[in-house]
């Protein structure tokens, strides 16, 4: 999701705007981030539950598989809505399927150190925008065209349903992996389970509900927190190429995906700071 900006150089000018013409102006694509992002976030909380329900590894797996079908549809699309359907719906929700599941089983592990593991676990999320953005654009661009009058030669346009199914099965492949690494411990005796709860609850409090914790300030500072951050962040990484192609010094295709690359990286290793 974080290649987009980069991806979105490459969209055909036929999936460019809404209806189908060719225009001047900030292209209607630029609305496939902000509602893949939507999907996302309402599918997170499904996730949890199907977590729950088929274990983290099989939660995995169907985040993955929604994942890479989202992508492989959306290189048949002849339109921009329906392109949105598959990349921003399926994607978007198979994200939030599988987002929650690598978490919640390393909690599991290491129930003391949740921070560290989500921290982890993220700047894995993060990183993978660096690599997946360097390929987007050697199968995309391989020759390393430039544009000229911000339209690139037919050619690039022309890979990009390729660069999308070849994306897809990277995803299915890298998807199937981790659901095989993924493990969760084996559950406690009845009597374990129940010494460690007594002996913990003496040490943190327990832990709220979703109706309690919406209540108390402290959810609503976090709440405002990240809705200022996220959004200054996810505005900037689905305009900074468009934006780079505004200036003299900043162009270059190649160079521009290094940048989103980069960025991606400083993305990883915040959240593990974080």
């Amino acid at each position: 999701m974080y290649c987009w900006a980069n991806f979105l150089s490459y969209v055909p000018p036929s999936l460019q705007f809404f209806d189908g013409t060719q225009k001047a102006g900030q292209p209607d694509a630029l609305y496939v981030l902000p509602v893949l992002i939507i999907c996302q976030c309402v599918a997170m909380p499904v996730g949890t539950s199907v977590v729950n329900i088929l274990g983290a590894s099989k939660s995995l797996l169907l985040g993955g598989f929604l994942v890479s079908l989202g992508v492989f549809l959306s290189s048949f699309a002849k339109s921009l809505p329906i392109f949105m359907l598959a990349y921003s719906l399926l994607f978007g929700s198979g994200v939030g399927m599988g987002y929650t599941a690598p978490m919640i089983a390393g909690w599991k592990w290491l129930p003391s150190s949740k921070g560290l593991v989500s921290g982890v676990i993220l700047m894995g999320y993060g990183l993978g925008g660096f690599i997946f953005n360097l390929v987007g654009t050697k199968l995309a661009n391989p020759n390393g065209l430039e544009p000229i009058n911000g339209r690139f030669p037919d050619e690039v346009y022309a890979n990009f349903p390729k660069m999308l199914r070849t994306l897809s099965i990277m995803y299915a492949a890298l998807f199937l992996l981790g659901s095989v690494m993924i493990t969760e411990p084996a559950p406690l005796p009845p009597s374990t389970a129940s010494a460690q709860k007594k002996s913990s609850s003496t040490k943190v409090p327990l832990d709220l509900t979703v109706s309690q914790a919406v209540r108390t300030p402290q959810f609503w500072l976090i709440w405002s927190m990240i809705i200022m951050s996220a959004s200054t962040s996810l505005n900037v990484a689905n305009i900074y190429k468009r934006f780079a192609t505004t200036a003299e010094a900043l162009h270059g295709d190649a160079f521009q995906a290094t940048v989103g690359g980069l960025g991606a990286v400083c993305n990883g290793g915040g959240r593990l700071i974080w």
